[in-house]
């Protein structure tokens, strides 16, 4: 049987790589967009910063509501259990606490 943490470091360079891709794709086109709406159509920092900032607002809304939809909607039966799985799947979105992800 294979050992979980050599399972694990056998990931690594897939999620480095993907990592690096997104990282570098990210970085280029924000502040290539950064530049256009500041620098070329002039609206200075200032108002480049806020639209970037409403953009971010509402993709993240569009993502919690869409996280809200499936716990709501895709998870079927109204039984005690599904109830509680259907809380813990929405606080666990919110969740600050690292160490319960972790396993032992």
């Amino acid at each position: 049987m294979p050992d979980r943490r050599s399972t694990a470091l056998a990931k690594v360079p897939e999620i480095t790589l993907a990592f690096w891709v997104v990282k570098i794709l990210a970085t280029t086109l924000g502040e290539t967009f950064g530049d256009t709406l500041s620098m070329s159509l002039g609206l200075g920092y200032l108002a480049s910063t806020g639209i970037f900032a409403l953009l971010f607002m509402v993709t993240l809304f569009f993502q919690i509501r869409r996280a809200f939809h499936f716990i709501d909607n895709g998870l079927v039966g109204e039984c005690p259990s599904m109830r509680t799985l259907r809380e813990n799947l929405w606080n666990h979105i919110f969740t600050c606490d690292i160490q319960l992800y972790e396993t032992t």
